[in-house]
């Protein structure tokens, strides 16, 4: 019912008309709802892996808050200097892909805990391939895709190599780890 009603504009109309801080307690409830239930619904050996995908989330909800807080002032990120504009480039770089990135860190950990290295490093691979063209972690304020060298910053290489890295030390570990017990290595 509520994808038909977005389709044709009522869920629209109707979020018009619920005022802001009614809503608010009721998105904090199925926040808090949906994140008990993350919890609760892995195994308990995969917790890490589950908090380990809520940090690109918070990246992305601090980015909104600060970005709020500073158009109510009249300012915008570019108004910051010195360590409030690094902090601020290092939320946006961290929040923008916040989804696919929090599945990519939470199957890495997942991976990992299970002692499946060579699919952790595999995961890796994709997560580098996806910094060089802004899948995850872009450094432009849209968070939009580009082409590998096509902008300016240094973060897309940077990112990108430390992926590639923890790849290939992941593969190169593998023969030497073992998964834990009952835990069957595929």
């Amino acid at each position: 019912m509520i994808g038909l009603g977005a389709m044709v504009g009522i869920v629209s109309l109707l979020v018009g008309l619920v005022p802001e801080a009614a809503v608010a307690p009721i998105l904090v409830f199925v926040g808090i709802e949906i994140t008990a239930q993350a919890f609760v619904a892995t195994p308990a050996r995969h917790a890490p892996a589950v908090a380990a995908s809520f940090v690109p989330v918070v990246a992305a909800l601090v980015l909104i808050e600060v970005g709020t807080i500073l158009a109510s002032l009249g300012k915008g990120p570019a108004d910051l200097a010195g360590e409030a504009a690094v902090q601020m480039e290092t939320l946006r770089v961290l929040g923008n892909g916040f989804i696919l990135t929090a599945l990519l860190w939470g199957a890495t950990v997942a991976l990992l805990v299970d002692g499946r290295l060579v699919a952790a490093a595999g995961v890796c691979a994709l997560a580098s391939a996806g910094c060089l063209v802004g899948l995850i972690h872009s450094p432009l304020a849209s968070g939009g895709l580009f082409w590998p060298g096509a902008i300016a910053s240094s973060w897309p290489a940077r990112l990108s190599a430390g992926y590639g890295l923890l790849a290939a030390l992941l593969a190169l570990l593998s023969p030497w780890i073992a998964p834990p017990p009952g835990v069957a290595r595929a």
